[in-house]
Order: structure tokens, then sequence, then C-alpha cells
């Protein structure tokens, strides 16, 4: 009898302050896709959720990446 295989979601809610792209994100932060892609290549069906300011799917090292777009909260604003 086969076991599937275990099933694992990596879920970040930081927001880049710095707004960039899905792509960009990819490439500044090695660590987001790498860390999945590791327990990808140890059987682990990995799937990222990160937020971002663009809505996206990226498949990188077969591990899928999904973006969704989350607006900052906006800074609280004290009357003088």
């Amino acid at each position: 009898m086969r076991v599937p295989p275990l099933r694992v979601v990596q879920v970040s809610c930081f927001v880049d302050p710095l707004g960039r792209r899905p792509e960009d994100l990819l490439a500044a932060w090695p660590s987001l896709a790498g860390v999945a892609a590791a327990a990808r290549r140890a059987g682990v069906d990995v799937t990222v959720v990160q937020a971002a300011s663009l809505e996206a799917e990226i498949v990188r090292d077969d591990v899928r990446c999904v973006f969704v777009r989350e607006q900052r909260a906006s800074p609280v604003r004290r009357r003088a």
C-alpha cells in the first residue's frame, strides 16, 4: 500500500516594505522557496503562501509559491 506524501503549507504574512514583485521577492529572499524546496526533495508536498503587493503563482524547484495581495495596515495617526 502506497502512503501519500505529507502535505505542508508554509505561510508568511509579512508584507515586503519595498513592495517588490513576487519574482523579485524570490530572488531577494532565497530561503522563502529554498526551505520548501529542501522539504520537497525529501518527498514532502509543499506549497508556499506569501503576502505580497501583487497576486501571482510561481513554481520554483517543483514548489508552488502563491503570492496573495495584502495591503499594509494604515499607520495610526494621533490628533495634535
